[in-house]
């Protein structure tokens, strides 16, 4: 495998001319594997399931396939209890249609870059307009909504605030780093910049791999979690530093009584292991805490927030993407013919939430 895709040396390995080179460098399989996982998304508007594989790849395992790959270009993820492989941005620009999309970005940031010219508090931006004015086909409007539901790079202003299922309508969101593009002599220079900066290298595609790497260190876990079993591993979510510091900011801009009350339970609930609370929780405290980063939304946060850098992105679109889809099951799903009680695994967005009271304590400072 190239050491390009592995380890790249240089700010431009995700600039636009040199997407067709950086392709190449992958194997026939990764190729295959890649265009696949794309098109199953485009068509579905959702993850790949992984039983599909041998249909690509053949007689090849999961590990053997993702050889070479890595987490900012594609990663295993786990769905009720099912398995997927979901692109990021920067794995959906090394596809056969890496090229039609990085140019559909440059025509979207270009007017986004003009509306901005002719009035400095632009916000929103419905896509009907969007379609009209750059005189996207059908087909182009659906490939700038399904990369920007994969989600773009820190830094660039504009993110799906909210849509249909179907993508037939949806809202974008501008933030105030489109000061940032506007600034810039060019766009594409702009965005070269920001994919080069938000491409994760280093990240593991398999989920085995990625949860060993976002365990805590033992220091961060609550001294009563510790006490709580000696044989089992028990999930840590908001740890003694954290509470402490929230603590300390409260009676400022925000009163973080209520929020402090959550994460104690939350911390309570973990020990006691009860899931269906837990992961209730979760959800409540990300509803709870967006006016601090100045949305109405946690959607919004995920989509839009750039002030946390790439591991508070990845984190927020996680818990968007993933622990809400886990809430909606167990907290709304109608009583069937035959129930499976949940586990603590499936609900363990621990490290992810801390990422996000972290970034929260920062602001609040």
């Amino acid at each position: 495998m190239s050491q390009l895709i592995q380890k790249p040396s240089k700010a431009e390995f995700f600039s636009v001319v040199t997407l067709e080179r950086c392709a190449e460098s992958l194997t026939f399989d990764q190729r295959r594997l890649l265009d696949a996982v794309w098109d199953y998304l485009f068509s579905s508007g959702s993850p790949f399931p992984i039983r599909g594989l041998p249909s690509i790849v053949g007689k090849q395992s999961m590990k053997q396939v993702l050889d070479g790959l890595n987490g900012g270009l594609i990663f295993e993820l786990l769905d009720q209890g099912d398995r997927y492989l979901q692109l990021t941005l920067h794995g959906a620009l090394l596809t056969g249609h890496g090229t039609v999309l990085a140019s559909l970005l440059i025509r979207f940031l270009d007017y986004v870059k003009n509306l901005f010219e002719r009035n400095s508090f632009i916000k929103e931006i419905q896509s009907e307009d969007l379609i009209e004015q750059i005189q996207l086909t059908p087909i182009e409007s659906k490939f700038l909504f399904t990369i920007l539901r994969l989600g773009l790079p820190p830094g660039v202003p504009v993110g799906l605030a909210r849509w249909n299922q179907d993508g037939s309508s949806w809202l974008v969101r501008v933030s105030d780093e489109i000061i940032d593009l506007f600034n810039s002599y060019s766009t594409t220079a702009f965005l070269d910049d920001r994919l080069s900066a938000g491409y994760r290298h280093g990240d593991a595609c398999l989920l085995e791999d990625r949860q060993r790497e976002l365990l805590p260190s033992i220091s961060t876990i609550p001294e009563f979690l510790l006490k709580s079993s000696a044989s089992e591993s028990v999930p840590s979510y908001v740890s003694i530093s954290r509470l402490d510091e929230l603590k300390a900011v409260s009676g400022g801009r925000f009163d973080c009584t209520r929020l402090l009350s959550m994460c104690e339970e939350l911390n309570d609930c973990a020990a006691r292991k009860n899931p269906l609370a837990v992961i209730l929780l979760t959800r409540t405290i990300l509803n709870h805490v967006p006016p601090a980063f100045e949305f109405e939304t946690f959607s919004q946060v995920a989509a839009n927030y750039g002030g946390g850098g790439s591991s508070f992105k990845k984190a927020a679109e996680r818990l968007e993407n993933h622990s809400r889809k886990v809430a909606d099951r167990l907290g709304h799903m109608p009583i069937r013919d035959k129930e499976v009680v949940p586990s603590m695994v499936e609900v363990d967005f621990a490290s992810e939430l801390e990422t996000i009271l972290t970034e929260f304590c920062r602001i609040l400072k």
